[in-house]
């Protein structure tokens, strides 16, 4: 038992070593600490001083608060820049480092409790495994969502890009139109576009927004299926009826008495043998008329005609 932890203890050990060397070391000039990466409250505060001073003015130097405008941004920005760098590279290196322990020790606890003697003992070490399992996973489903650090990385990025690249096109702006206090809200929303949080929050909108994106497109679908049955029918419904009335013109035409009599019989209608022409023809002239409001009596007449859709 007691060679099984020591020898996992050795593993880890062994890659926490080989982990060490994270990255290369950067140039001096964008280190993390250095005057150039760093923007101190002193020196923000000097600079917002100067600022305000140059609007207020008399004439106010609007050239002189643009630049120092930019500076402001600019040096928030790297200052921002760099500690997100960090930040991103501490979230892969200790989700690793996370991963790799609970694997580690979890293979150690299991394999304790299959070559221990006594049942207790490897009851406690199988319930220790379950626990470091379950632990690991609460983790992962509580503090990432189960989403992979990778996942996560890009969507910061991707965030951070977008909330950077709104402020590169304001600062086109004279400071009339896009003040310092206008830049600083932007810029809060750059800097927390690069936090865990942040990404979260990103991806849920972004499934959100695919989600009703897709209910969108359905009821487009849906619509335009809709739409076009409704021409086509329209269409159709409209050849018939054309059809239909230059059938019956053509038995006006040819006074054809016997077909007008046998079309009515067939819808249901039938003239009385004492009928004269001129009522049989007024029958069938409101049965046709009729049928434009009542769908039942055009199939009636349409059959009647022999006029197929």
């Amino acid at each position: 038992m007691r060679k099984t932890v020591l020898c996992a203890g050795l593993l880890v050990s062994l890659v926490l070593a080989g982990c060490s060397m994270r990255h290369p070391r950067p140039p001096a000039a964008i280190a993390p600490g250095n005057a150039a990466t760093t923007y101190s409250s002193d020196e923000f505060d000097k600079d917002l001083q100067a600022y305000r001073a140059a609007l207020d003015a008399q004439p106010p130097q609007l050239e002189k608060a643009l630049q120092l405008r930019d500076v402001m941004i600019g040096r928030i920005i790297a200052h921002v820049q760099v500690n997100y760098k960090r930040y991103e590279e501490s979230l892969f290196y200790n989700r690793a480092l996370f991963d790799t322990g609970s694997d580690i020790l979890g293979i150690t606890v299991t394999t304790a409790a299959t070559i221990s003697n006594g049942e207790r003992v490897k009851s406690i070490l199988a319930a220790t495994a379950t626990a470091l399992t379950g632990s690991h996973l609460s983790i992962s489903k509580n503090y990432f969502r189960e989403k992979t650090i990778e996942i996560l990385v890009t969507k910061m990025q991707a965030a951070r890009e977008s909330a950077r690249a709104r402020i590169t096109r304001n600062m086109l702006l004279p400071v009339s139109q896009y003040p310092v206090e206008a830049a600083l809200s932007d810029l809060v929303d750059f800097y927390y576009a690069g936090t865990l949080q942040g990404a979260l929050l990103a991806l849920s909108q972004e499934v959100g927004e695919k989600a009703e994106q897709a209910r969108s497109e359905v009821k487009a679908a849906d619509k335009e299926r809709v739409d076009t049955y409704l021409k086509r029918t329209s269409a159709q419904e409209v050849n018939q009826t054309d059809r239909l009335q230059s059938a019956i013109r053509e038995i006006e035409k040819a006074n054809n008495l016997q077909e007008a009599r046998r079309i009515l019989t067939e819808i249901g209608f039938p003239p009385l043998l004492s009928d004269t022409p001129e009522k049989i023809w007024a029958a069938l002239k409101a049965k046709h008329e009729e049928a434009e409001d009542n769908s039942d009596l055009l199939t009636k007449l349409l059959k009647a005609l022999k006029i197929t859709p």
